[in-house]
């Protein structure tokens, strides 16, 4: 599923950071992303560039191949959460669970998407197979199984730092399963090593108020994309309400019924979900990838409880069938099911069982998005394979870049909006056009990722306008007035340049002046470093 529709998913920004230094690495640049290097999980990075070097540098470039990776990772998923489930809770919630991930329109999207998080959501999936393995093996086997566990802690720490989060709920979860074993309760309990405990409970108390206080500022700092759901604490609760709006409402429900059956992994997923749910909550960034990694377990807990339901209602109607068969003088309830009434209840249980799963699975746009996208690829699919394999729309840049060409001034000093399609597409900008994030006095700060300085407030604008002889900003029409281009920023650009003709969906904007001379015009020509 994930391959069969991934030509449908446009070009996001973020993927480009991978394809651009990915082929930095494949020339043996390092990771060089225009004037700067993006060193951000740059594990994806090199294997974006393995891909490059496989294919003989004739894909160069290539958003399709970059998502390879995602989508390994993100086909892989689902198999081990089966795997997770299917020792704990048994192969009926893993196959549920399964599907779940399986159909899950997120996990669907970021598995077609030039990015970490499947390879992210993978690690923490890995680590808690292997580590809750580990529990149950005898010390010698349990050992290596532990390293393994801790190996792929430290990937998904490298991939996404709030990995760290779930990582510590695993820790907490390991921790308390030993502890609470009698035999290591009577170690350690023995008079002379109840100071070992207490120690140990008190310098991980201080471990986890240092981390907390380390990650609280990065917590507290969004980007002017984020702003808006800065303060909402319900954004994940609406998100999933609004992505599974039957199943989200019955979480309680559920997760009580999975724990009369299976209550330690049923405590496993709600630690694992719960504790990254209510940090993400706390913190200013918020979109729905940062629970990317961590709705594996909410559907285990959706795939136990809805076994146990079914179980409970497959045993009325065994109920109900015994009552039936008693008063007609039958006795032998082996026999129940291969009579007329044992039909007709087997009939009627089995299309209710139909209808409620349909009722209660396909009113999920979760679901439905991903179903419907399958079902309008298969006939383009059919048509034409060699779609799977093309480069993905990035509009309007797909079908604008050849204008832009001749239209934008090869020799003008050039300002984008869009810093990383104008690389891809047309040529590396000189400076990055962005309102948000730009504290006042801050003149041209450089963003570390691509080595560009920034210009984004009026005054840094008027101040780079007036002191350059000619240059040009491009800007797509859906960034304009928008936290990237605000109203002040779109009102001096209108008023101190020329707008020049430019294909549907860009704004683009030309000066050509005597550059003046005026105090501040230094700081210009250092941060163009001229």
């Amino acid at each position: 599923m994930r391959v069969f529709t991934s030509h449908l998913a446009p070009v996001f920004t973020d993927e480009l950071f991978h394809v651009l230094a990915g082929q930095a690495m494949a020339q043996g640049r390092g990771t060089a992303l225009i004037d700067g290097h993006y060193d951000r999980g740059w594990l994806y990075t090199a294997a974006v560039a393995g891909l490059y070097r496989m294919d003989g540098m004739n894909g160069m470039g290539s958003v399709a191949l970059a998502r390879l990776p995602a989508l390994l990772a993100g086909a892989v998923c689902p198999a081990l959460l089966f795997l997770l489930v299917d020792r704990t809770a048994g192969r009926a919630a893993a196959i549920i669970a399964a599907a779940l991930l399986t159909l899950d329109a997120l996990s669907v999207e970021y598995s077609q998407f030039a990015r970490f998080y499947t390879a992210q959501q993978l690690c923490v999936l890995g680590m808690v197979l292997v580590g809750h393995d580990a529990l149950h093996r005898p010390l010698r086997q349990a050992v290596p199984r532990g390293l393994g566990a801790l190996v792929l802690a430290i990937l998904a720490i490298h991939f996404q730092v709030t990995s760290v989060v779930v990582v510590a709920a695993f820790a907490g979860f390991v921790m308390g399963e030993v502890l609470l074993r009698p035999s290591v309760r009577a170690w350690l309990w023995q008079k002379q090593r109840r100071w070992w405990v207490v120690t140990a409970l008190i310098l991980m108390l201080v471990v986890g108020l240092a981390s907390v206080v380390a990650l609280w500022p990065m917590l507290q700092t969004s980007d002017g994309w984020a702003e808006a759901n800065r303060s909402n604490l319900r954004f994940y609760f609406d998100a999933l309400l609004a992505s599974w709006p039957v199943l989200w409402p019955l979480t309680g429900f559920l997760t009580l019924a999975a724990l009369w059956c299976w209550p330690r992994v049923t405590i496993l997923c709600v630690l694992l979900f719960a504790t990254t749910f209510v940090v993400q909550s706390l913190g200013s960034m918020k979109t729905a990838r940062y629970l990317l990694h961590v709705l594996p377990f909410l559907f285990a807990l959706w795939a136990m409880g809805s076994v146990v339901a079914l179980r409970a209602l497959a045993a009325a109607l065994r109920i109900m069938a015994e009552r039936i068969h008693a008063e007609r003088g039958t006795q032998d309830v082996a026999t129940a099911p291969f009579t007329m009434a044992g039909f007709v209840i087997s009939g009627l249980f089995i299309s209710g069982l139909a209808i409620s799963a349909m009722a209660i699975l396909l009113p999920n746009p979760a679901l439905a998005t991903t179903l419907a996208a399958t079902l309008r690829s298969v006939g383009p699919v059919l048509h034409n394979p060699a779609i799977l394999l093309a480069e993905p729309d990035d509009p309007p840049w797909s079908t604008g870049s050849d204008a832009l060409r001749a239209t934008v001034p090869h020799d003008a000093l050039l300002v984008s909006a869009d810093v990383m399609r104008t690389a891809r597409h047309l040529r590396a900008p000189q400076l990055s056009f962005r309102s948000d994030g730009d504290p006042p006095g801050s003149f041209f700060p450089v963003d570390q990722r691509t080595g560009l300085p920034r210009v984004g407030r009026p005054d840094s604008l008027e101040l780079l306008i007036r002191c350059t002889r000619h240059g040009a900003i491009l800007v797509p029409q859906s960034k304009w007035r928008t936290f990237a281009v605000s109203d002040a920023a779109a009102q001096t650009v209108e008023r101190l340049t020329m707008r020049l003709p430019a294909p549907p969906g860009f704004r683009l904007y030309r000066w050509s002046h005597a550059p003046a001379r005026m105090p501040g015009c230094a700081t210009v020509t250092q941060a163009l470093g001229k």
